[in-house]
């Protein structure tokens, strides 16, 4: 794994996160074009471009700016060759939301674990598993998902 290569796994890191944040579902789900997600609200996993889309217009409320009024720091990001065609990663995710005109609330504390493959010369995600750790009161996640209970 060169140079290159790590930028363009990062990119795909740090682009879901900025792709959530704008309520970009569409984006997001054309990053697991070759790839799925496993997470609270799929826990068998969900693939494919729609269907990922699909599951996050179904999962995050967005507010009348087009976006849920998040951000999803990342951090602790370790990127590990497995062989030239599969990259793992593993970072830490922190969802901050800025509820009301003056509070910003910590939402969710977690894991991304993901799995790269290379698809015509390019990275994709082929893997991202969601691991929640902590999740913050069920009255501040109900501004952030249409059914919180995924976080329990």
């Amino acid at each position: 794994m060169d140079f290159q290569d790590y930028q363009q796994i990062t990119h795909l890191i740090y682009g879901y996160a900025r792709f959530v944040d704008q309520g970009n579902f569409a984006a997001v789900g054309r990053l697991f074009q070759h790839g799925k997600i496993i997470a609270p609200a799929a826990p068998d996993g969900i693939s494919g471009t729609q269907a990922v889309k699909d599951m996050f217009r179904n999962a995050v409320i967005l507010r009348p700016d087009g976006t849920p009024r998040t951000q999803h720091l990342i951090s602790n990001l370790t990127v590990s060759a497995v062989d030239r065609k599969t990259v793992h990663a593993e970072s830490r995710l922190t969802v901050l939301q800025q509820s009301d005109s003056e509070n910003i609330d910590i939402l969710i504390c977690g894991t991304y674990q993901d799995i790269f493959e290379r698809h015509e010369n390019a990275w994709a995600f082929s893997q991202r598993v969601i691991s929640i750790d902590f999740s913050g009161p069920k009255n501040k996640l109900e501004k952030h998902l249409f059914n919180p209970s995924i976080c329990d």
